[in-house]
């Protein structure tokens, strides 16, 4: 009895091929952490402040029980540092780069974790992480990933669920993304997109198919099933409390209760996707049999302590190396003190003031911005704009701090670009319907970096990227102009941007015009 004791402890004790390896990549993990913090802790305070991505604080200790989980097949390979690595650590530490000078969290993300991938396979060589692929490939889901996802389930649910209302024989009017019935209406708001619970389901989908299923067959229909019944099931829950309210008159789901009833719901539903799965179940594979602690030895042997050191600090200097570029390229420049000239405006329009109540947007990184009111008979326009000189860190264009809502209180129920525009020279603008304290506003808008003129966020990020990377410090703007109605209904913007020396700023791309242009204030 004893000796089988002591066989077991010493196939479970770790070789010193292992224990270096283990130090080398904990070493490496550790540098990756330090100079990519900023990264860390924006991805885990995004965990911790949306709901839809709490299920980040899951993803690293279910890793951890998947790699715990193959530790005895990994004791038939022998660590062994690899060239490979450091490539893999360099496209990943590149593409960090590119997320800081974009100042896009979410490239960052992914380039944080493709890094860790990337030491893995550095430190302990391509079989070994080719023995982890799932795990490595699991940690994907850390990245608080999917908000794209938002607005087309948005649609989606608004419509599904008009219709089957509407064939329940219940009287229902959708705009945007409200659905109004007799007695009341409904809101299909972010929370209620079921995006959060989509994302969620298809991180365990994808985890059940590496715990339940071999087939390939069962994986794909799994992986299939995952995508599908959140999405329907969502829709169900939206039909089944707008029919709950209408049917009680408004005194069941409505307020708080509609949140709990949908969350009873969508849990019932989870749980019996986990009992689909397990039904489906393949047949578990035996164990292999731990390498003898002999053999475990001998491969031990093949483990290159000096290429493992020079990987290591190999991959240490190339980490420190783009960082310090990444820092030399954002280094905060001088802040200049600039003006925004009062745009002219023809056809007809008339200023009525500067800066006055009403609707305006919040950039406060902006090195200079200003709201105007124009108005034409009975149309009323507000005219804003926000000009930087240059970009950096705190101080950037698109970002999750500047804001077109115009106030804590408005609800935006549309956003998206027109398709059908007239104007010629000047891109479609992006849209964002709003709901306020004072009714609807529709606001469309351009974002202009270096004479590069779109509606487009990303690729203004892209441009603005190009910009850093060349080390120029190119000037950026937002112009964003505001009214009543509908998002197609631009006859009036139209008008004022012809009429307005704005309208040529957007054709020719002359930003510093924004500041030299103008009438006297």
């Amino acid at each position: 009895m004893r000796a089988r004791e002591g066989l077991a402890a010493a196939s479970d004790a770790l070789s010193p091929a292992w224990r270096r390896s283990l130090v080398a990549f904990l070493l490496l993990l550790a540098t990756i952490m330090l100079i990519h913090w900023d990264a860390v802790v924006s991805m885990v305070t995004v965990w911790a402040n949306s709901r839809t991505y709490n299920h980040g604080f899951l993803i690293p200790p279910i890793v951890a029980y998947l790699l715990w989980q193959r530790r005895k097949v990994l004791r038939e390979e022998a660590p062994r540092a690899s060239v490979l690595g450091l490539l893999w650590l360099l496209l990943a530490a590149s593409g960090a780069l590119l997320g800081e000078l974009a100042q896009a969290n979410t490239i960052a993300h992914f380039a944080l974790v493709f890094m860790i991938q990337g030491a893995v396979v550095a430190v302990f060589g391509p079989r070994i992480a080719w023995r982890l692929a799932f795990p490595l490939f699991y940690l994907l889901f850390m990245v608080p990933f999917g908000d794209f996802a938002i607005e087309p389930m948005q649609d989606l649910t608004a419509r599904a669920t008009t219709v089957l209302v509407r064939a329940s024989g219940v009287p229902i009017y959708l705009e945007n993304w409200v659905m109004v019935i007799p007695g009341g209406a409904f809101l299909v708001a972010e929370a209620c997109s079921g995006v959060r619970f989509l994302i969620a389901t298809i991180a365990l989908g994808v985890l059940m198919t590496n715990l339940f299923f071999s087939r390939f067959r069962k994986r794909l229909l799994f992986l299939l099933l995952s995508v599908l019944v959140p999405i329907v099931a969502n829709v169900a829950r939206t039909y089944g409390i707008v029919m709950l309210a209408y049917l009680s008159d408004f005194t069941l789901a409505v307020g708080v209760d509609h949140i709990v009833y949908g969350f009873i719901f969508l849990s019932l539903v989870l749980f019996v996707l986990i009992g689909i799965a397990y039904a489906m179940r393949d047949p578990e594979e035996a164990d292999v049999a731990p390498v003898p602690p002999a053999a475990a030895s001998r491969l031990s042997e093949s483990g290159d302590m000096r290429r493992l050191v020079l990987v290591t600090l190999a991959a240490i200097a190339t980490l420190g190396a783009v960082e310090a570029y990444a820092a030399r390229l954002e280094a905060p420049t001088e802040s200049v003190a600039v003006a925004l000239g009062t745009p002219r405006a023809g056809n007809g329009w008339k200023l009525l003031e500067r800066d006055g109540p009403g609707w305006r947007g919040d950039f406060p990184g902006a090195d200079a911005e200003a709201t105007w009111r124009f108005a034409k008979g009975d149309r009323l326009l507000h005219v804003f704009v926000a000009y930087y000189g240059s970009e950096y860190p705190g101080k950037e264009l698109i970002t999750h701090r500047n804001s077109l809502l115009g106030s804590d209180t408005s609800q935006a129920l549309r956003a998206g670009r027109l398709r059908e525009w007239e104007f010629a020279g000047v891109p479609p603008p992006a849209f964002l319907v709003l709901r306020g304290v004072d009714g609807p506003t529709v606001v469309w808008y351009w974002y202009g970096v270096d004479g590069h003129i779109t509606a487009d966020r990303n690729e203004a990020k892209f441009v603005a990227m190009k910009e850093k990377l060349l080390g120029r410090r190119a000037p950026s703007a937002l112009i964003a102009i505001a009214g009543d109605g509908s998002p197609r209904d631009t006859a009036a913007l139209i008008d004022f941007l012809k009429g307005s020396d704005l309208g040529t700023v957007l054709v020719e791309g002359a930003l510093e015009s924004l500041l030299s242009r103008g009438a006297a204030e």
